[in-house]
């Protein structure tokens, strides 16, 4: 049984998204958006049960133990990329934690289509945002 998932996107060298968000059984969520978002700040709220159903069952789906803990930057990867730090926690205690630099390329693609399924369960899109929302110099008309 799953009690938590917790999704956080670092920065890159550009405008990537930073923000950090926990959805907690029975699927209370928590934003905290930081830089290059459309929603700064903390921002609460509440996951029907069959959207966290759908959660838990997407990471039921994934064998997450087959992901190794992390995928770090080397130099193989590509630059200007964020990371993905995933962390699962189960009932028990158990806690699966994934750090994934978005340009290591020996990381599977799975792994950043699971990431990003995630976000879509979790309904993060309108707080991230499209790039007018939250880059803010295009908000303001100045390219």
């Amino acid at each position: 049984m799953i009690t938590r998932v917790t999704l956080q996107r670092t920065g890159c060298e550009g405008t990537c998204p930073v923000y950090t968000v926990a959805v907690e059984a029975p699927g209370r969520v928590h934003w905290q958006g930081q830089q290059f978002v459309a929603r700064l700040g903390e921002h609460r709220w509440q996951l029907s049960p069959a959207q966290w159903d759908a959660l838990c069952a997407a990471i039921d789906a994934r064998d997450i133990h087959a992901y190794v803990d992390a995928y770090p930057f080397d130099n193989n990867s590509r630059t200007c990329q964020d990371d993905c730090i995933t962390t699962i926690t189960f009932a028990d205690g158990r806690e699966k934690r994934i750090a994934h630099h978005q340009g290591n390329p020996a990381a599977p693609r799975s792994l950043t289509a699971f990431e990003k399924r995630l976000d879509t369960l979790i309904g993060t899109a309108v707080y991230i945002g499209i790039d007018d929302e939250r880059v803010p110099w295009r908000r303001k008309g100045m390219e």
